[in-house]
């Protein structure tokens, strides 16, 4: 739907210029001003207040998730789509799918990352951040992002699938490059054939994995997927191949959001440095620090949503079908849902924020996510209590609307 006159906040709204490294101080201004605009740059009404994206959330029924995996750039060039046509065709997946359907898809990988499994991955999450830390510690000094950051979330992951450990930074690459297709919003023609080659050879990737689960299966996630969404052993049929070629990369895609998390964490502790001092002494405050750490700056700023029928949002009629986007940063800071919401304060009474979203699509991953922010402070307040941000060192930010974290974070001790 094109509405017949731009709202003013939609008409000045730009998510991938001029708002893209903070784009908490426009929202402040629209959640009290103009909670819900059309937004021509997405081609959708922006849902920026903490009562409104929830209710989106938790009713499906209303706003449906088949639009949730669509790319942000308005025209997908033929030569792309053709490079597309290459890989399995897309599908409903996890993400883009409601009732049924999505419940089918989703309970394997719920079993697998339940509480208890991740308890069982702990140990071995302990073992690497250990591993890195007496990596980096005779030198003094390292590049958190380079040298902790990126390794550790696909390590952790790759470990719990069971890819093979000479196909980690493959896999993680091809990842990387899936996420990018999705989530940038200024890919040139021949960017978005790269990307998409890419994600077709994930796709590849994937079900060769999986297909040797089949005949050989392990202890790892993978096998439990594949035996959940494709049960028996025969030879997985194309239909089975495609709902895991889908699947599996929105798990391993999960990576990049641990990577944000940490390095955003990381840096709004450091950079606080009054924080980072109150956690070490406080170890007790590290559950409150996770929670203040995921809401004060979210990995997945937004997601899609569309109507299934006529609806009101927000003083806003909105016919079926009209795509929304609802905002996950912007809620998190609205001042209904906690006081002072631009202060990062790791003594703030847990909240319900959403940035592993709620309802029938709450993130899978979560339960990991806490556990390798939870273990990661646990460690560098115990090793490395005096860490400190080099002065004088820039800590630049992924030019990205989602996924954002520093690309680069120099750290002495």
């Amino acid at each position: 739907m094109i509405p017949q006159a731009e709202p003013s906040a939609g008409a000045s709204y730009d998510p991938f210029g001029a708002h893209l490294d903070d784009p908490y101080s426009f929202h402040a201004k629209v959640r009290l001003e103009e909670p819900v605009f059309y937004s021509p740059v997405f081609r959708a009404w922006v849902i920026t207040r903490y009562e409104d994206v929830r209710h989106v959330l938790l009713h499906p029924e209303v706003f449906s998730s088949a639009n949730a995996i669509r790319s942000v750039t308005a025209t997908i060039s033929p030569k792309c789509v053709a490079e597309l046509d290459q890989g399995y065709p897309m599908m409903r997946g996890l993400i883009n799918t409601d009732g049924a359907a999505h419940e089918r898809l989703r309970a394997p990988f719920l079993t697998a990352l339940g509480k208890k499994h991740v308890r069982r991955l702990e140990p071995f999450i302990r073992e690497q951040v250990d591993a890195l830390v007496d990596a980096m510690l005779p030198a003094g000094n390292a590049d958190l992002v380079r040298q902790f950051i990126h390794p550790l979330p696909f390590r952790v992951l790759a470990h719990l699938l069971g890819i093979d450990e000479p196909d980690y930074e493959r896999v993680y690459e091809l990842s990387h490059a899936a996420s990018r297709f999705f989530r940038a919003g200024n890919l040139t023609p021949d960017e978005q054939v790269a990307a998409a080659r890419l994600m077709v050879e994930l796709h590849h990737t994937v079900v060769s994995y999986a297909r040797a689960r089949r005949t050989d299966p392990r202890a790892d996630l993978l096998t439990e997927v594949v035996a959940g969404l494709a049960p028996g052993d025969a030879p997985l049929t194309f239909e089975q191949e495609t709902d895991l070629a889908w699947c599996v990369p929105g798990v391993i895609s999960s990576t990049n959001s641990t990577q944000a998390v940490l390095g955003t964490g990381l840096y709004y502790l450091l950079v606080n440095h009054d924080q980072w001092a109150m956690l070490v002494a406080r170890p007790n405050l590290v559950d409150n620090a996770i929670e203040e750490i995921c809401r004060y700056d979210p990995p997945a700023q937004t997601f899609a949503r569309i109507t299934t029928r006529p609806v009101t949002l927000g003083g806003v009629d909105l016919p079926k079908n009209t795509e929304v986007m609802v905002m996950f940063g912007s809620a998190n800071r609205d001042e209904a849902l906690v006081d002072r919401p631009e202060e990062f304060d790791i003594t703030r009474p847990r909240m319900r924020h959403l940035t592993f979203g709620q309802g029938s699509h709450h993130c899978l991953g979560a339960p990991v996510v806490r556990a390798v922010l939870r273990i990661t402070l646990e460690t560098f307040i115990r090793r490395m209590p005096e860490l400190r941000i080099v002065d004088g060192q820039p800590v630049p930010f992924a030019p990205t609307l989602n996924h954002r974290q520093p690309t680069r974070l120099p750290v002495t001790w």
